[in-house]
């Protein structure tokens, strides 16, 4: 009986740390993808004409853009609880945004925090759903009869 509880143990926290783990790396993944999307879009508006106003909407495109990978990555390698993969890979990357933004002295516009960062949070959570359907769509062959 013993050995059947500590199996089951491990299994579940087997589960749990590969939870935070394909968080945590889909998370990673998606801030290394964003900042490549962040490095094309400026170069892509220092050939416009007016760069200076097309930067914020730039900016805000490779978020969301990294927000959606995040989550979807993170489900989709843990394969279960998307919602909660997606979300929690949002909260943590906005987290690591607002640590970048104390770290290098930058300023916070707050009316445009409190909407994007919900934004961020709930659109990696879909992203985290669609990443586990996904997942886990069966795929059949049909033959045709003639």
């Amino acid at each position: 009986m013993s050995k059947k509880s500590t199996v089951k143990n491990r299994t579940q926290s087997g589960k749990e740390k590969s939870f935070f783990v394909s968080v945590f790396l889909g998370t990673l993944l998606s801030l290394a993808i964003g900042l490549l999307l962040l490095v094309i879009s400026c170069f892509a508006g220092l050939s416009m004409e007016d760069p200076e106003r097309l930067a914020p909407v730039f900016a805000l495109i490779s978020l969301f853009i990294t927000a959606l990978l995040g989550g979807y990555i993170a489900a989709r390698t843990h394969k279960e609880n998307g919602f909660f993969c997606g979300a929690l890979s949002g909260i943590l990357l906005v987290g690591i945004l607002v640590l970048l933004v104390f770290a290098f002295s930058l300023s916070i516009k707050i009316s445009l925090f409190l909407i994007c960062a919900p934004a961020v949070i709930v659109s990696s959570a879909v992203a985290g759903v669609c990443g586990v359907s996904a997942g886990k769509k069966p795929r059949s062959v049909h033959k045709k009869k003639f």
